[in-house]
């Protein structure tokens, strides 16, 4: 599968009560697009937020290492030539 570069075009969704802030996803994404953190889920970790939306690609790095499955990663359809 190859993700749609153009940026914004993907949305993340992320399950901060199941994250334990293991850093992963963090260190893997390769727009340094997620962070910890400062706020405490349930289980009193610091779980990881996504910086910007906009500089978001999609290329599901994020989700792949994550050991917990807290990350979904959604992609916008490409517009078709008739939509173009």
């Amino acid at each position: 599968m190859t993700p749609d570069t153009r940026r914004g075009r993907a949305h993340l969704i992320i399950r901060a009560d199941r994250c334990k802030g293991c850093d992963w996803c963090v260190t893997y994404c390769p727009e340094g697009n997620l962070r910890i953190g400062g706020e405490t889920n349930p289980q009193g970790y610091h779980p990881v937020e996504l910086v910007d939306p906009e500089r978001c690609t999609g290329c599901g790095q994020c989700a792949l290492v994550c050991p917990d499955i807290c990350i979904e990663v959604y992609r916008a359809e490409r517009p078709t030539k008739d939509e173009s």
